[in-house]
């Protein structure tokens, strides 16, 4: 039986022990260690500690637990002035574009743009796309960020992939960047950095 919505983490830390959402997250599982590691060792305290917010598939049908998860934060988005080489790495026009409003801010350059952060979205191994799938997972993602923007505004959503992954956030928008969010990322690997600007509905066609 395939899950139906995303619950979020926050609601259940109001229903459960720790020790019992610890055991439901040890069911998950994925190719990537660092995202099934985020869940089982920092999701809470990132919940608690208002860093981000976690949504979770869960499957109370079977003994497979969680189907998969998405996570969403704060952050930023930098784009320096300049390469190391002196030559300028993005134009004014690019940088209004970015911002909505300016490319430069009291004569200097804009060099740092808020967004919204996809930290962490993965299915569990054990199923198959046909029963969650990637799409479901971005989908929900983007709903959490379009709630958000509502109510207080933003235009940029931004995601950290490998390779292989890129074709699949190409698919729906995202556009590779070659610049670095802020220190304060989910993961510590070099990662390629999608941005995908928000519309006023930001669900995605298949």
């Amino acid at each position: 039986m395939s899950p139906e919505s995303a619950v979020s983490l926050s609601s259940l830390l109001c229903a459960f022990d720790e020790h019992e959402l610890q055991d439901l997250f040890s069911t998950f599982s994925c190719r990537d260690e660092s995202i099934a590691n985020f869940l089982k060792r920092q999701a809470i305290e990132f919940e608690k500690a208002s860093k981000s917010r976690t949504y979770l598939f869960i499957d109370d049908q079977s003994e497979k637990g969680i189907a998969g998860f998405f996570s969403v934060a704060i952050s930023n988005l930098y784009i320096p002035e300049v390469t190391t080489d002196g030559l300028p790495v993005s134009s004014i026009n690019n940088r209004k574009k970015l911002d909505g409003y300016r490319g430069k801010r009291k004569g200097a350059v804009q060099t740092n743009f808020p967004v919204y952060l996809i930290g962490q979205l993965a299915r569990n191994s054990k199923y198959p796309a046909a029963c969650l799938s990637g799409k479901t997972l971005l989908d929900s993602a983007a709903g959490v960020i379009q709630d958000a923007v509502q109510l207080v505004g933003g235009r940029l959503m931004l995601v950290e992939c490998t390779e292989d992954l890129v074709p699949f956030y190409e698919r729906y928008g995202f556009k590779r960047q070659n610049f670095h969010v802020d220190a304060d990322s989910f993961r510590e690997e070099s990662l390629i950095q999608m941005i995908k600007q928000i519309n006023n509905h930001i669900c995605f066609d298949s």
